[in-house]
């Protein structure tokens, strides 16, 4: 009887209206009952031609593979570095995906059994309306994709409307389910087809590589470095070379005095850039040498000639790298023996693919509580880093524990029978923007995602109108700057202590800069943002240097892998697109190359806006030596230091504010914890057509001052930088007052606080 339903629908009609016509005992007694079953005529049964059970189950596979299995697999085999990343093995995935392509059926399905127990005709409903749940889902993921394809929010058409279509779209497919024999027969198919999904995924050469990558060839040939010396690089993320410079676009030695110290050593190639502006394609070409195709994956089978991959191949080197976010380091430091078991695996993955497909598959709204697991996308666990290695590869979380991860990485540095080479990638000064100068934290709750203030909800990249909004946020990226230069200080100390500075070769730079520019990208190049984001800080310390020089030749990231080659004597097996930059015959680049998301830019060396950066910079926050105003980006800077014990009472027109970050409390157990950024709102009740001042006090002292934001989206909104030194270890008073200017002088309300932190 079974093979019946693989019949076209016309033929197995006729036979059901033939045997319907005969007695039951001229039916074999073989077919009678399953016929007898399945094609009686309408009795009240929703469902026709589905009653049997193995018919019903193969419409909720097919259903279940298009609604859920193809999703999240497509989008596993896209991103197999969160395989290599966790390490799955190979019999987690399988039992992975076997879940995923019957554990729904199945459940499915046994509920009806269960009820059928009771009732067949309940079962019959019961499974129209798992039909009608699936179709719904299966047009929702549908929907979703389109949507983040084409920016259907672009054209006003939000997310919320979607589940909308997608039910009237849900119930228009049930009921033609029910009332027409076509669609159970193209569900049959699709059953039969859906087999295809798992088999692409496991025989797709990204997985496979993974998950069963094949022995490796011996190499014909091998490297060796015929002049090996101590190896110190290290990639700061997210640092415009124009930041570090003062009025004679030299380095600020007094709020960079590590920069500064490197560059009386070393040589500084102050017009050196990246060519490309963003991390995953930015790194790998430090890395490499080459400009590739945007596209690519930063793993080493995407690059597997890289500097990391070249040095270990020489097994002249002990080997300590520091990388949190590209996968090119040789698999050999990457892979460490899990010791998850495969049941801890196989929950850990289906738990993320159950995330993954929630938020990309239903509107935002639903899917905003549930968070993807950062490793998805290639952030590692800190809390699985060894913090007693001393080589291989140590994967801290991007964002987190930066301080430890340089006090990690100094305490690396140390003598070895081989010589050292140490690489560190470092999320710094790159946001969330949490760190002091000091090395303490304001914040201390990961926001690596977050919206920051004084940018756009619709693209958190791009800055509001507000200048003050965005100097704010400069003025954090600079402090963070300065706990960076803290680091380095303490990195080249190190280094000197062990007696190595002066015969290592030293490669300090970063990947890309960033831009603070109302109403403008702070990633993506343009006329306007290309002076702040491609300028990068390349200081090149040779074995034996001791004497500092500043080069303007025209330098990019892609020669520092040549460059390294060059110094250590290592004969490169392939060719790179950069040049080594000790070698004077390389004619000079006439140009400079930079990838943006809107394709490639071509521009002058010496363009004209070159140093726009620089003299904005300056006019907002001076420098070390003239006007130093970094830390303090105060409004009404002549209250500052003002006793609340003098000032000028009045009424408030607020009432309150509600505090959202920052505070008065620093735990003695936590005194590096210092909550001296403050940002606040003040209530919808009072009117904000102009900006409402603001007068911030610690401890009966004046030491802020700040408005509300000119924006009309945050127009109620405001924040403020208190100075690290105003708090004291235990409770602090804060007072907050708002501000009002009358003829003979100002008058101060105080706000009540209601903190809201988060």
């Amino acid at each position: 009887m079974a093979v019946t339903y693989c019949l076209p629908g016309l033929y197995r009609s006729r036979i059901r209206k033939v045997v319907s016509n005969m007695p039951d005992q001229q039916v074999p007694e073989i077919l009678s009952a399953d016929f007898r079953l399945n094609s009686c005529p309408d009795t009240g049964s929703p469902v026709r031609d589905t009653a049997r059970p193995g018919i019903r189950f193969q419409h909720l596979f097919a259903l279940n593979a298009i609604a859920f299995v193809q999703p999240v697999l497509h989008r596993l085999e896209s991103n197999t570095a969160f395989l290599r990343l966790e390490q799955f093995k190979l019999s987690s995935v399988i039992c992975v995906v076997s879940i995923l392509m019957l554990a729904i059926p199945t459940i499915l399905l046994g509920s009806q059994l269960i009820v059928r127990t009771v009732s067949s005709r309940c079962t019959a409903w019961m499974h129209v309306l798992q039909m009608f749940v699936l179709f719904t889902l299966m047009t929702m993921t549908g929907l979703m994709w389109v949507s983040q394809s084409i920016e259907l929010i672009m054209y006003g058409i939000y997310d919320h409307l979607l589940p909308f279509v997608a039910v009237t779209a849900g119930a228009v497919l049930t009921r033609h389910y029910v009332r027409r024999n076509w669609l159970g027969e193209v569900l049959n198919l699709m059953a039969l087809g859906s087999v295809v999904f798992p088999a692409v995924f496991f025989f797709s050469g990204s997985v496979r590589s993974v998950l069963n990558p094949p022995p490796e060839t011996p190499k014909k040939t091998v490297l060796r470095a015929e002049s090996p010396a101590p190896v110190l690089v290290i990639v700061f993320d997210g640092l415009s070379g124009m930041s570090l410079l003062n009025e004679q676009h030299t380095i600020d030695a007094g709020r960079y005095p590590a920069f500064a110290r490197l560059a009386e050593t070393g040589t500084w190639y102050r017009n050196a850039s990246t060519v490309h502006s963003r991390t995953v394609n930015a790194v790998p070409a430090i890395l490499t040498g080459c400009l590739r195709p945007a596209d690519l994956s930063p793993e080493e089978s995407s690059y597997p000639i890289n500097l990391l991959r070249a040095v270990y191949e020489t097994h002249q080197y002990a080997m300590t790298v520091f990388e949190p976010f590209t996968r090119m380091c040789p698999r050999e430091l990457l892979e460490k023996p899990s010791l998850r078991s495969t049941a801890e695996e196989v929950r850990m993955l289906l738990s993320t693919l159950s995330a993954l497909w929630v938020n990309t598959s239903l509107p935002r709204d639903v899917a905003g509580g549930i968070r993807i697991p950062g490793t998805w996308f290639g952030f590692a666990r800190s809390s699985e880093v060894n913090i007693r290695a001393t080589t291989g590869l140590n994967m801290y979380a991007w964002d987190t524990d930066r301080r430890a991860q340089f006090e990690h990485f100094i305490r690396c540095i140390e003598p070895a029978d081989k010589p050292g080479f140490y690489f560190l990638h470092v999320v710094l000064p790159h946001d969330p923007w949490t760190c002091l100068p000091s090395g303490n934290d304001y914040l201390w709750v990961p926001a690596s995602f977050g919206i920051h203030l004084g940018t756009s909800s619709m693209n958190p990249e791009v800055w509001r109108t507000d200048p003050l909004a965005v100097n704010r946020a400069w003025q954090r990226h600079l402090m963070q700057l300065q706990f960076a230069d803290h680091c380095l200080g303490k990195t080249l100390d190190q280094l000197q202590n062990i007696g190595l500075l002066e015969k290592s070769l030293v490669v300090v730079t970063a990947d890309h800069g960033i831009s603070f520019i109302p109403e403008c990208s702070r990633r993506e190049p343009s006329s306007k943002t290309i002076a702040d984001l491609i300028p990068v800080p390349l200081f090149i310390k040779l074995p034996g240097q001791t004497t500092g020089r500043i080069s303007d030749r025209n330098v990019e990231s892609i020669d520092v892998f040549p460059t390294i080659a060059d110094v250590l004597d290592l004969e490169l097996t392939d060719p790179v697109d950069g040049a080594s930059l000790l070698d004077e015959s390389q004619p000079a680049r006439p140009r400079k190359t930079v990838e943006g998301t809107d394709g490639k830019i071509l521009i002058d060396p010496e363009f004209p806006e070159k140093y726009a950066a620089v003299e904005r910079m300056l006019q907002v926050f001076g420098s070390s030596t003239s006007n130093d105003r970094l830390m303090n980006l105060n409004t009404r800077p002549e209250l500052i230091g003002t006793s609340v014990a003098g000032l000028t009472e009045g009424a408030s027109r607020a009432g309150y504010t509600v505090l959202h970050k920052g505070g008065s409390h620093v735990s003695p157990e936590r005194p590096h914890q210092v909550p001296c950024y403050l940002e606040g709102e003040l209530p919808a009740s009072i009117s904000v057509a102009e900006p409402v001042e603001l007068a911030i006090a610690l401890n009966g002292q004046i030491h802020g001052t700040t408005r509300t934001f000119t924006d009309a989206a945050i127009s109620r909104s405001w924040s403020c930088m208190l100075p690290e030194s105003a708090y004291r270890v235990g409770n602090n008073h804060l007072q907050i007052f708002e501000i009002h200017d009358r003829p003979d002088g100002p008058v101060f309300g105080e706000l009540q606080i209601s903190i809201l932190n988060y």
